[in-house]
């Protein structure tokens, strides 16, 4: 009776420590799947469908106009991707070239689609590589963005970038992607 006691006392204080452990480990790993942030804890950023790893790595300023963007259009924010280690943005691109036949490496080693235009930067030259952009659909949803003008008034961007090399065949092509915000370096509060 007394062995069989201190096995379920046992079994008791192994279970207590796993689940104790678990909640310590989600709390503190960087690479939670949830990030939050504000005075009082009132926003929430959903890292748990986000292409990449460690958002602790996204800009903390960044990660504050993305509660400011949640805050004053009353939608989650729930990234696509994030942070990207250089292993993983080489990963991406060659999914890339895996998922579209038509698709190519440059000489630099970015993707680009059939008609040149830039699909996935090279290895060290993403924005996300540095934690310098996120990939946001508006509440999460595919093919939704947010405006321009609650964009400006959080602080963010998605302007253009040139997206193909320019040439005399080859002319250059400003590519907007409504889902790729960085910081907007005009922003003044």
């Amino acid at each position: 009776m007394k062995k069989r006691f201190l096995l379920v006392v046992g079994v008791v204080v192994v279970i207590v420590a796993c689940v104790v452990g678990v909640i310590w480990y989600q709390k503190n790993n960087p690479g939670n799947n949830t990030a939050t942030i504000g005075e009082n804890g009132d926003c929430v950023i959903d890292w748990s469908q986000a292409y990449g790893s460690n958002p602790s790595n996204i800009d903390p300023e960044l990660k504050r106009r993305l509660c400011l963007l949640s805050e004053q259009t009353g939608t989650k924010i729930i990234p696509n991707t994030g942070y990207r280690t250089a292993t993983e943005q080489q990963a991406l691109g060659d999914e890339l070239l895996r998922d579209n036949p038509d698709y190519y490496r440059d000489g630099e080693g970015a993707v680009r689609d059939g008609q040149g235009r830039l699909m996935a930067e090279a290895p060290g030259n993403s924005q996300h590589e540095t934690g310098d952009a996120v990939d946001v659909n508006r509440g999460g949803i595919s093919g939704q963005f947010y405006t321009d003008d609650e964009l400006q008034k959080a602080g963010l961007t998605n302007k253009p970038t040139v997206k193909t090399p320019s040439g005399p065949n080859n002319p250059a092509i400003k590519k907007k992607e409504p889902w790729h915000l960085t910081l907007d370096s005009d922003y003044t509060e």
